[in-house]
Parts: structure tokens; C-alpha cells; sequence
């Protein structure tokens, strides 16, 4: 059974970290793309979320449009690549650390409402990530050596 932590991260800063991190934007992490450039950082994020909250698999399901079945299928599977790859178990600890510092950083708290968005009067732009074109990478091993994504 997982032991449960408030750690302050939301839903939404899983996704955005792996829409950051792995380059999906918002309509392919959370659409029907089943090509693993799409579904592996869906798979990731999910994995996270499950890890970092306190959402039940069925909540994190619904946040990505999905059943609760595929979130604990999404879980089983990071847990296995991360088993089998050391590269892929360092992107992932990328993320973790990147949540992590998310989640102690005051200006975040301050500029996010509790539902996770962008209080639109403090909002400098856009918050959405835009599409990139490009082949599926793992971040630089760096991304988080400073404590800073």
C-alpha cells in the first residue's frame, strides 16, 4: 500500500513538468495519441501524479481523460522502465527533483491558485507549452544539478 504525504503538488504541476521537460504540449499529453512520443511522457506524468499526490488513480484519471485502469497500467509501466533503464530512471528523477523544487519555491505558491492555475493577474503570457517539433529525448543528465529546472 503507498504511503500518503501532502507534498503540495498538484495534478497540473505533474503534467506541466512533463510537457516542459519532455517537449508534448497540453494536446498531445492529454489527446488520443497512442505513438510513444505522446504516450510515454502521458505514461510519466501519470506515474507522478500517483507518486507526488494524494489523487485517487480514478481523479488522476480523469485529469488526462482517462480510465483508472490505464493510470495504474501507466504506473506499472514507468516503474518497469525504470527498472530496465538507467537513462530513463534519470529523466525521471529529473522530474521528481523538478517537483520537488516546485513545491518549496514561494513564488509558485503565490502565483497559483489552489486548483493549479495561473492567477490570470499575475499571469505574464501564456502558461501553455507549446508544440515543438523534434524527435523524443531524455533531458540533459544536468537539469537539475542546482536544485533549479
Amino acid at each position: 500500500m503507498r504511503k500518503l504525504r501532502e507534498t503540495g503538488v498538484r495534478l497540473i504541476d505533474c503534467r506541466r513538468a512533463v510537457q516542459r521537460v519532455m517537449q508534448v504540449s497540453e494536446a498531445e499529453l492529454l489527446g488520443d495519441a497512442i505513438e510513444r512520443r505522446c504516450s510515454q511522457p502521458r505514461q510519466m506524468a501519470m506515474a507522478l501524479a500517483r507518486e507526488f499526490t494524494e489523487a485517487s488513480l480514478a481523479k488522476i484519471g480523469m485529469h488526462f481523460g482517462r480510465d483508472h485502469t490505464t493510470v495504474l497500467h501507466a504506473v506499472q509501466r514507468i516503474a518497469a522502465a525504470e527498472r530496465k533503464d538507467p537513462a530513463f530512471k534519470a529523466a525521471m528523477n529529473s522530474l521528481r527533483c523538478a517537483l520537488n523544487s516546485a513545491r518549496s519555491n514561494p513564488r509558485h505558491d503565490a502565483a497559483h491558485g489552489a486548483d493549479g492555475h495561473r492567477d490570470k493577474k499575475n499571469a505574464r503570457g501564456s502558461d501553455a507549452a507549446s508544440p515543438r517539433p523534434g524527435a523524443f529525448r531524455h533531458p540533459p543528465s544536468s537539469f537539475c544539478g542546482d536544485g533549479r529546472p
